[in-house]
């Protein structure tokens, strides 16, 4: 919205137009210099729409990653608190399992 109005383009008209588009089901943009509504596609631009499929493809990774870091701080933690291993798993292992 803030793009709208540095370009010195009336707020409700151009983002009613936007909203009518996209309530048609239509995929939609906003040109700032003439304040009608675009086909990102036929204008050729792309870039929002590749951001955001890396960052989908990208998260899962991610999560997982931080979530095997986490895992080897506990590990380290637990460590630390007992440097030679816990007793129940010795316990555990004495018993012949």
């Amino acid at each position: 919205m803030q793009r709208i109005h540095k370009n010195g383009l009336a707020l409700p008209s151009p983002l009613t137009v936007v909203q009518e588009e996209h309530k048609q089901g239509n995929v939609v943009g906003l040109d700032v210099s003439t304040g009608e509504a675009l086909d990102p596609a036929m204008a050729g631009i792309f870039d929002n729409y590749l951001v955001k499929k890396q960052i989908l493809q990208s998260a899962p990774v991610v999560a997982s990653q931080l979530l095997l870091v986490d895992e080897v701080m506990r590990a380290g933690e637990t460590e630390k608190a007992h440097p030679h291993g816990s007793l129940k798993l010795r316990e555990y292992f004495a018993d012949g399992v």
